[in-house]
């Protein structure tokens, strides 16, 4: 089991993970009473940068280690930012606070918990069961096409993961496959893995790509939902192609999957698995009748410059409405908050970083050996090595997303590079590091449930890792 990432042999050992803790905190206070009492020791450092650098090592430090609850770690953050005087106001310390990108995460989960709650998930489950006609190979195709394809309905991959994988283990029964079958791993690889990955096909897709464009329009690179799409469509899906194909034979899906296939009309524990009990229909119908509606918005924003926010925020007021109800006072209290303040002090962190200067010396000292002489190409393929080392630091790629996004842009800014490039490329490397568990929400629990290994994590998120590399350098050199 992992809790407060530490394991020993399967438990937690109570003492020598209080000895931790306590060790962790004492390095907490130590650079917080460097901030306050020692001057900048480098040269070209000044006070202002010197104590956001200590900052910037605090905050990483407490979001990757869980030494305080997150949402308190991330208020502390705050607190830290005041302390430091890094900040004219308590204001501007929670500049990230006012971002469109943080609301539209929480709305946007919200509308996920109603799909989940009138039963939407079960609903697109029965049609790809029903389109199999009782074979398992077809089964398997649905599962990789809603793989692909429902990240733009369901922005959300936690919530994508949790509605497949009851039903992986219903079919793998059905079908009488061993429990550590192939057609189990895989298929927990891909909602896992593969989903999480798939998130950033769309600016709508999850907390992180939202982040990321927030952050991207800071840089001066406004996208749309439209322009996101066709800027990382081909890249994303062509490494998502490479990963799946690797996958398969790595697990050896075809030799176990050959003869098996039954009748759709007898796979009765399938069915009773996603019957519509409990489910009101006409629910179903305006939920869905909205989410393609907001889409649709989406979609027709992007060219009259309707505010993203906009389109989500109009569906859950018409979810909430009288006779409608489908969202409640209940539903908004329950929501992950401490999620909401995390995504906050890492924009504000953000914000400081880049305005103290802080980026700029950062970006020198950590990129500063790649030459203006290399080949764009060359010099991008580094950037990209330096940004996978940063990311192995932070175990979410929103934290990691805020810290290193400025560095990068910096960088290529003072390199002359396509700065368009560099975030993008930043932003899909971020978003792909899942060679442990522990760096993505989905591969924590596909882990935990026993059907992956750590070996199988690390061989398939290294793959991932070269496929997006391969297929983000492509699209730098012919279509960015």
């Amino acid at each position: 089991m992992l809790k407060g990432g530490f394991y020993v042999n399967g438990s937690i050992s109570g003492q020598r993970f209080l000895h931790t803790k306590w060790l962790q905190l004492v390095i907490v206070v130590i650079l917080f009473a460097a901030g306050l009492l020692v001057p900048a020791p480098f040269s070209g450092l000044d006070d202002q940068q010197w104590k956001t650098l200590l900052l910037l090592v605090i905050s990483i430090f407490l979001w990757s280690t869980k030494l305080l609850p997150l949402g308190i770690s991330s208020l502390f953050v705050i607190a830290i930012i005041m302390m430091f005087n890094l900040a004219d106001s308590f204001s501007s310390a929670i500049s990230g606070f006012i971002a469109s990108a943080l609301y539209f995460v929480l709305i946007v989960s919200m509308i996920s918990k109603v799909m989940i709650k009138v039963g939407l998930d079960k609903m697109i489950a029965r049609l790809i069961l029903r389109l199999s006609s009782g074979n398992v190979v077809r089964v398997m195709l649905g599962f990789v096409i809603a793989a692909m394809v429902l990240p733009v309905l369901m922005p959300s991959a936690v919530a994508r993961f949790r509605m497949f994988h009851p039903l992986i283990d219903s079919v793998n029964t059905f079908y009488d496959l061993p429990e550590q079958s192939a057609f189990r791993r895989f298929c927990n690889w891909l909602f896992s893995g593969v989903n999480q990955f798939l998130t950033m096909i769309v600016l709508t897709g999850g907390g992180y790509p939202i982040l990321a464009s927030e952050l991207l329009d800071d840089a001066g690179f406004s996208m749309t939902w439209t322009s996101w799409f066709l800027h990382m469509m081909p890249p994303i899906y062509a490494a998502t192609v490479m990963v799946i194909i690797f996958a398969f034979f790595y697990f050896h899906v075809w030799d176990e999957l050959a003869d098996s296939s039954r009748s759709a009309n007898t796979s009765e524990p399938v069915n009773d698995q996603l019957s519509n009990n409990g489910y009101d229909k006409r629910n179903m119908q305006i939920v869905f009748s909205l989410i393609i509606l907001m889409i649709a918005a989406w979609l027709i924003g992007s060219n009259t410059g309707m505010p993203t926010i906009l389109p989500p925020i109009i569906v859950l007021t018409i979810l909430s409405l009288p006779g409608i109800r489908l969202f409640t006072d209940m539903d908004f209290r329950s929501f992950e908050w401490e999620t909401f303040i995390f995504i906050g002090s890492a924009i504000s962190l953000s914000n400081i970083v880049q305005r103290t200067g802080t980026a700029d010396w950062l970006a020198n000292v950590l990129f500063g050996w790649i030459s203006p002489t290399y080949p764009d190409m060359i010099a991008l393929f580094f950037l990209m090595v330096m940004i996978l080392f940063l990311r192995v630091f932070f175990t979410s790629p929103t934290g990691a997303i805020a810290v290193i996004l400025p560095l990068a842009v910096s960088f290529g800014n003072s390199l002359g590079l396509p700065v368009l490039s560099v975030s993008l490329l930043t932003i899909l490397i971020i978003g792909s590091l899942m060679v442990l568990p522990i760096y993505s929400n989905t591969t924590i629990i596909a882990y935990q449930s026993g059907v992956l290994t750590l070996k199988d994590q690390f061989i398939l998120g290294s793959v991932l890792l070269i496929a997006i590399m391969i297929s983000g350098l492509l699209a730098a050199a012919c279509l960015w």
